[in-house]
C-alpha cells in the first residue's frame, strides 16, 4: 500500500470518528475545581443542578480565530467552514445541538489543508509552540509537534498512543514527500486538525452522577472560547498545569488576564453581533426610488457606530452597562455627522452627544438599529416592538398562527403606520401578541426607514405615547428607562447561552440569579460579570452527559 493510502486510511478513521465525538463518555485532565457559589447540594437555600455534560463542536469562527493563533493571522485569513447557523440567536447553541454532515467534513478537509498548506510558506508562529521546525526539521522534530503543538491544539496533553499515531502520519507523509520534511509535517498538521480532539470540546466532567465538576482542561476550554473565541494559550495551560484553576482566585486571575487580550474586544463585538443582530445590517436593502443614499458604505458605517458605542461602555470606561440603553452619545463619521445633524470630525471617528430633542437613547436610538428593523419602503414597529421584547427584555413572543396572513394592507392617503396596524389589534389571531410589540414599535416612528428622524410622518402627526401589557410609556425616553431597568437579567441570560452553548435550565436559576446580583454590586461593569461568570458553580459544572 502507497504511504499516501495509508495516510488517507488514519485521516479517514479520524475524520470518522468526528461523526460519532458526540458519544465520547471520558475525558483527560488534571483535578477538577471548586469554590464558587456552592455545590448542588448544600445546605443553604442557593442550589444548582447543572446542565448535562457532553461534547460540543466549535463554531467556525472559534475554528477560525484557533488557527489564527496556532498557525498565523495569513493561514487563517480565507478559512470558513459550517456556515455558522444559529440557533435561540446563538451559533454556539447551533454548535452544540446540530449535526455536521458529509459535505461539512469534506469542506473541513478541503479548508484544513489550504490552511497548512499557506502556513508553511512562514513557519513563525508554528515555531512559538515548536521551535524545532524553524530551527532543526528532523525526524525528531515530528514528535516535539505532537507534544508541543498538540497540546495546544488539543488542549489537554497529547496521550502516548495518540503522539504515536500522529507521528506515523508525519513519517509516512515524508516518505511519500521523497524525504521532504514540510511533506510529512504537513499531514501531521492536517490529522490534527481534522481530529475530533480540534474539533469538538469536551465537557464530561469527572466522576460520576448529575453533579460533576468540569476537568481543569475543560474548564480552561469553556473559559477560553467564551472571553477569546479561541483555543486556550499556552498560559492558560501552563495555570491548569500550576493548579491554578483549582481555586476562584486563580480562575479569575486568568479571565482577567485574558479580558486584557485583543482577542477579548474581538470575541466581545461578535457576542453582540449576534445578539443584536449587528451583523446583518450590510444584508437589508432598501428601495432606491425612495432611499438612494443606502448602500453597503452606509450601512457598515452604522455597523461600526454601533460598535465603537459599544467598545466605549465595556472597554473605554467600564461603565455602567446599563448606559447601552440609556446614554444619548454615540460616535460619528463625517456621514453620520450629517445624518444625525452634528458637527462632523474634521477626520475620522469622535464621540458626541446627540441633540436631546432627537429622542435617541442607547442601541435603539442608532440608525443600524433602526434601519435594520425596518421595511424595503416603510418603517416596522412589529419588528422594532418584538426585537425590544425578545433582545433586550428577553420575553419571548411566539410565532403567528399557522395560515394566518401577516402582511399588513397598503397604506391609503393620509394614514400613518399607527392607523395601518389597526388590523392587527382587531384581528383575534393577531392581537394577543401584536398588542405587546406594536406599541413599542410605535414609540419610535419618529425614526424613518433609514433611521433618520422626522417631525412627522407625510405631514402627520406621529403619537409615540401606549402601552404594552404591562408596560406603560410617553415614548423612547421611558422605553430607555424600562430597557436599564429589566436588561440586566436578559443580558446576563445571554452571556450565559453564548457561553455555555446552551438555554439556561430550571437547575441554572439560582446561579443566573446570584450572577444578575454581583453584576449590580460591581456597578453593572460587563467585565466584572464576565469574570464571575466563569467562578459560578453552573459553569465550572456539568450533568450527567446527554
Amino acid at each position: 500500500m502507497k504511504a499516501s493510502q495509508q495516510y488517507l486510511l488514519v485521516v479517514a478513521g479520524m475524520l470518522g470518528a468526528i461523526a460519532m465525538a458526540p458519544g465520547c463518555s471520558d475525558d483527560d485532565g488534571t483535578g477538577g475545581n471548586g469554590g464558587g457559589e456552592g455545590g448542588g447540594g448544600g445546605g443553604s437555600s442557593f442550589q444548582v443542578v447543572p446542565a448535562p455534560g457532553g461534547v460540543r463542536r466549535i463554531t467556525g469562527s472559534q475554528m477560525r480565530y484557533s488557527l489564527e493563533y496556532l498557525l498565523g493571522a495569513q493561514a487563517a485569513s480565507d478559512f470558513e467552514v459550517w456556515g455558522d447557523p444559529q440557533l435561540h440567536g446563538f451559533e454556539s447553541i447551533a454548535a452544540a445541538e446540530l449535526a455536521i454532515g458529509a459535505n461539512d467534513v469534506s469542506t473541513l478537509e478541503t479548508e484544513v489543508t489550504a490552511a497548512v498548506t499557506t502556513s508553511l510558506q512562514d513557519v513563525s508562529t508554528l515555531a512559538t509552540f515548536a521551535p524545532c521546525v524553524q530551527n532543526a526539521p528532523s525526524a525528531a522534530c515530528y514528535e516535539e509537534v505532537a507534544t508541543q503543538f498538540g497540546r495546544v491544539a488539543w488542549r489537554r496533553p497529547v496521550e502516548a498512543d495518540e503522539k504515536e499515531r500522529l507521528v506515523n502520519i508525519a513519517n509516512m507523509g515524508q516518505t511519500w514527500g521523497a524525504g521532504d520534511f514540510d511533506v510529512g509535517l504537513k499531514y501531521e498538521l492536517m490529522a490534527i486538525f481534522q481530529s475530533p480532539n480540534f474539533v469538538y470540546v469536551s465537557e464530561i466532567g469527572e466522576g460520576e452522577g448529575s453533579d460533576r465538576p468540569l476537568t481543569a482542561y475543560e474548564l480552561a476550554s469553556r473559559m477560553s472560547f467564551f472571553l477569546v473565541h479561541r483555543t486556550p494559550d499556552v498560559e492558560l495551560l501552563d495555570a491548569v498545569e500550576a493548579g491554578k484553576l483549582a481555586t476562584d482566585d486563580g480562575i479569575r486571575e486568568e479571565a482577567r488576564r485574558m479580558l486584557l487580550m485583543p482577542e477579548a474586544r474581538r470575541s466581545l463585538d461578535r457576542f453582540f453581533s449576534e445578539l443584536y443582530l449587528i451583523r446583518d445590517i450590510t444584508t437589508i436593502s432598501k428601495d432606491q426610488t425612495i432611499y438612494p443614499q443606502w448602500n453597503e458604505a452606509l450601512a457598515r458605517t452604522m455597523q461600526e457606530e454601533m460598535l465603537r458605542f459599544l467598545q466605549d461602555v465595556v472597554w473605554t470606561r467600564d461603565a455602567d452597562a446599563r448606559e447601552i440603553f440609556t446614554s444619548e452619545s454615540t460616535f460619528v463619521n463625517a456621514t453620520l455627522a450629517a445624518f444625525y445633524g452634528v458637527t462632523a470630525p474634521s477626520s475620522g471617528w469622535t464621540k458626541v452627544e446627540i441633540p436631546a430633542d432627537q429622542g435617541r437613547f442607547g442601541l435603539l436610538g442608532k440608525a443600524g438599529f433602526l434601519a435594520r428593523f425596518a421595511d424595503v419602503k416603510r418603517t416596522s414597529p412589529t419588528r422594532r416592538g418584538r426585537f425590544y421584547r425578545e433582545k433586550i427584555l428577553c420575553r419571548e413572543i411566539p410565532p403567528p398562527p399557522p395560515g394566518v396572513d401577516t402582511s399588513l394592507p397598503e397604506p391609503q392617503e393620509n394614514q400613518t403606520m399607527r392607523q395601518r396596524l389597526t388590523a392587527h389589534r382587531e384581528d383575534p389571531n393577531c392581537a394577543g401578541c401584536h398588542s405587546l410589540i406594536d406599541p413599542i414599535g410605535l414609540a419610535y416612528e419618529h425614526f424613518d426607514t433609514l433611521g433618520q428622524y422626522r417631525d412627522t410622518e407625510d405631514g402627520l402627526e406621529i403619537i409615540t405615547a401606549d402601552k404594552s401589557g404591562d408596560l406603560e410609556f410617553a415614548g423612547p425616553a421611558d422605553l430607555a428607562t424600562i430597557a436599564s431597568d429589566g436588561a440586566a437579567g436578559c443580558l446576563v441570560k445571554n452571556f450565559w447561552r453564548q457561553s455555555t452553548g446552551h438555554l439556561e435550565t430550571e437547575g441554572e436559576e439560582d446561579a443566573l440569579g446570584r450572577l444578575e446580583s454581583s453584576f449590580a454590586d460591581n456597578g453593572y461593569s460587563l467585565q466584572e460579570m464576565m469574570v464571575e461568570l466563569t467562578v459560578s458553580q453552573a459553569f465550572k459544572r456539568v450533568g450527567d452527559p446527554k
